[in-house]
Protein backbone atom coordinates (compact mmCIF):
# COMPACT_ATOMS: atom_id res chain seq x y z
CA UNK A 1 0.00 0.00 0.00
CA UNK A 2 1.49 3.31 -1.04
CA UNK A 3 1.28 6.14 1.49
CA UNK A 4 1.16 9.65 0.05
CA UNK A 5 2.67 12.38 2.27
CA UNK A 6 -0.07 14.84 1.33
CA UNK A 7 -3.73 14.47 0.51
CA UNK A 8 -5.05 15.84 -2.79
CA UNK A 9 -7.13 18.66 -1.30
CA UNK A 10 -8.01 20.29 -4.63
CA UNK A 11 -11.35 18.48 -4.88
CA UNK A 12 -14.21 18.09 -2.46
CA UNK A 13 -13.33 14.49 -1.55
CA UNK A 14 -13.28 13.78 2.15
CA UNK A 15 -12.03 10.79 4.14
CA UNK A 16 -14.94 8.34 4.42
CA UNK A 17 -13.95 7.57 8.01
CA UNK A 18 -13.42 11.01 9.63
CA UNK A 19 -15.28 13.08 7.03
CA UNK A 20 -12.50 15.67 6.82
CA UNK A 21 -10.30 16.99 4.00
CA UNK A 22 -7.03 17.34 5.96
CA UNK A 23 -3.52 17.60 4.51
CA UNK A 24 -2.20 14.46 6.21
CA UNK A 25 -0.57 11.21 5.00
CA UNK A 26 -3.16 9.43 2.87
CA UNK A 27 -3.71 6.11 1.09
CA UNK A 28 -5.90 5.34 -1.90
CA UNK A 29 -8.48 2.57 -1.44
CA UNK A 30 -9.85 1.05 -4.66
CA UNK A 31 -13.62 1.00 -5.10
CA UNK A 32 -15.19 -2.35 -5.96
CA UNK A 33 -16.80 -2.59 -9.37
CA UNK A 34 -14.97 0.35 -10.94
CA UNK A 35 -12.08 -1.41 -12.70
CA UNK A 36 -11.80 -0.78 -16.43
CA UNK A 37 -8.65 -2.09 -18.14
CA UNK A 38 -5.80 -0.80 -15.92
CA UNK A 39 -7.80 2.01 -14.31
CA UNK A 40 -9.84 1.90 -11.13
CA UNK A 41 -11.64 4.54 -9.10
CA UNK A 42 -10.27 5.07 -5.60
CA UNK A 43 -11.03 7.09 -2.49
CA UNK A 44 -8.57 8.94 -0.26
CA UNK A 45 -8.40 7.78 3.37
CA UNK A 46 -6.28 9.35 6.13
CA UNK A 47 -3.61 6.91 7.31
CA UNK A 48 -4.34 7.71 10.95
CA UNK A 49 -8.04 6.82 10.42
CA UNK A 50 -7.20 3.27 9.32
CA UNK A 51 -7.40 0.58 11.96
CA UNK A 52 -7.21 -2.55 9.83
CA UNK A 53 -8.10 -6.00 11.13
CA UNK A 54 -7.44 -9.48 9.72
CA UNK A 55 -10.00 -12.29 9.79
CA UNK A 56 -8.14 -15.54 9.02
CA UNK A 57 -11.37 -17.59 8.75
CA UNK A 58 -12.51 -15.41 5.84
CA UNK A 59 -9.06 -14.46 4.53
CA UNK A 60 -10.16 -10.84 4.78
CA UNK A 61 -8.54 -7.57 5.79
CA UNK A 62 -11.18 -5.06 6.88
CA UNK A 63 -11.88 -1.79 8.69
CA UNK A 64 -14.44 -1.71 11.50
CA UNK A 65 -16.55 1.46 11.49
CA UNK A 66 -18.70 2.81 14.33
CA UNK A 67 -22.22 1.33 14.29
CA UNK A 68 -24.01 4.50 13.15
CA UNK A 69 -21.23 5.88 10.94
CA UNK A 70 -22.70 7.97 8.12
CA UNK A 71 -20.13 9.95 6.15
CA UNK A 72 -20.59 10.87 2.49
CA UNK A 73 -23.71 8.70 2.23
CA UNK A 74 -21.90 5.53 3.29
CA UNK A 75 -23.67 3.69 6.08
CA UNK A 76 -22.40 0.80 8.16
CA UNK A 77 -24.12 -1.31 10.76
CA UNK A 78 -27.39 -1.56 8.84
CA UNK A 79 -28.60 1.92 9.86
CA UNK A 80 -29.74 4.54 7.33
Amino acid sequence: MKIFKHRNTSGKDRCIICGKNRDVPTVLIAQDGTRLDNNEAAIQVCVDCLVLRYAPQGCMIYQMLPLQHTTMGIVSGGKT
